[in-house]
């Protein structure tokens, strides 16, 4: 029963204090049947200030982990990421948002389980202008572990509009399926395919997130995502 949260501990309490946020039946539904859900308002104004705090502190104190992912083109544009800060004394707003927020408690109802333990925190900064977009992958192959019992919280600091947004592709994760990248890019071009004709039996969660907003998605779902386009600073 493993968290994952974008921005390992033994199995902690749901705290009291986690269970503001209410998961509905349509959220636990739409998440097992798409692999992917947003959940408005999962967040407070205090957590994301708190975490654009943390995110501040970690740029300029990478961890050990730190990489980047694409480096400037032309001058503008930098996508860069870093892992397992949780813990570091700096960090104050992931440890907040691992263990005292909404979350926990959003991350066993969505998985039906009664604990929940943290594989990792995840920090990802895309800056504007940033021309490469995220390829189509999963992200449980990556990841030393198995089954269903998984979610990871994509958590913005800013509002991210449309264009800009993450891409699933829903019920991808439904057949136990992991693809390889030359297998996605075959699926994409299904996908667009099956698109033109019938748009209602794929969806592709694309939507505007404000700052408060979680999406959630399972490690087996096909995501993407867009270019940064605009001239802001950071999603999350």
């Amino acid at each position: 029963m493993l968290a994952s949260l974008r921005l390992g501990r033994a199995p902690t309490a749901l705290r009291a204090a986690a269970r503001a946020y209410t998961v509905t039946p349509d959220d636990i539904h739409n998440y097992r049947k798409l692999g992917a859900v947003v959940l408005r308002g999962a967040l407070t104004t205090d957590k994301v200030a708190k975490l654009k705090d943390a995110i501040s502190w970690n740029l300029a104190n990478p961890g050990p982990l730190a990489g980047v992912a694409s480096a400037p083109n032309g001058g503008v544009g930098l996508f860069l990421e870093d892992f397992c800060n949780w813990d570091r004394a700096g960090a104050e707003g992931y440890r907040s948002t691992c263990f005292d927020s909404s979350l926990p408690a959003v991350a066993a109802a969505l998985m039906g389980s009664a604990s929940v333990r943290l594989y990792h925190d995840h920090l990802l900064v895309k800056e504007a202008a940033t021309a490469q977009r995220t390829p189509w992958h999963q992200d449980q192959p990556y990841y030393n572990i198995e089954g269903r019992q998984n979610v990871s919280f994509w958590c913005p600091v800013d509002a991210v509009p449309r264009e800009s947004t993450l891409e699933f592709v829903g019920g991808s994760h439904a057949d136990g399926t992991w693809y390889v990248r030359v297998l996605l890019v075959l699926l994409v071009l299904l996908v667009l395919l099956v698109l033109l004709v019938l748009l209602v039996l794929i969806l592709l969660a694309c939507m505007q997130v404000p700052a408060q907003d979680v999406p959630v998605r399972a490690g087996a779902v096909v995501r993407g995502g867009q270019p940064e386009g605009r001239a802001r600073d950071r999603g999350g």
